[in-house]
């Protein structure tokens, strides 16, 4: 699972890519460490997700391209401090974009 290797790897941050914020909260069931950034496209799960523990909702266009969304998501949380050069961040989503309920990828990323 996602917070498993999150846990094994150290690594401080987990992105998830969600239609309806089930990715999220599925996750921030076990209470990771690691901060969740949640990307939707969906404003109404947006605002869902700020009452989630530890997760950091963040709204987005599309997820057509999805590496291009993971890359902007990590560029941003470099930006805010929660990741810096070097760390690596465990990204999760579908290999169907736009379609929820069809989460079964995982990346390990590291942060240019």
């Amino acid at each position: 699972s996602g917070v498993k290797a999150a846990v094994d790897s150290g690594c401080k941050l987990i992105v998830a890519l969600t239609e309806t914020g089930s990715t999220a909260l599925a996750l921030a069931k076990y209470r990771p460490k690691a901060t969740i950034l949640a990307i939707t496209a969906s404003e109404s799960t947006l605002r869902q997700l700020l009452i989630c523990r530890g997760v950091l909702p963040m709204l987005t266009a599309s997820f057509v391209g999805t590496d291009s969304v993971i890359s902007k998501a990590i560029a941003k949380a470099k930006g805010d401090g929660l990741v810096v050069s070097g760390d690596i961040v465990v990204a999760v989503h579908g290999t169907k974009e736009e379609t929820p309920g069809h989460t079964n990828l995982l990346k390990m990323v590291k942060v240019p």
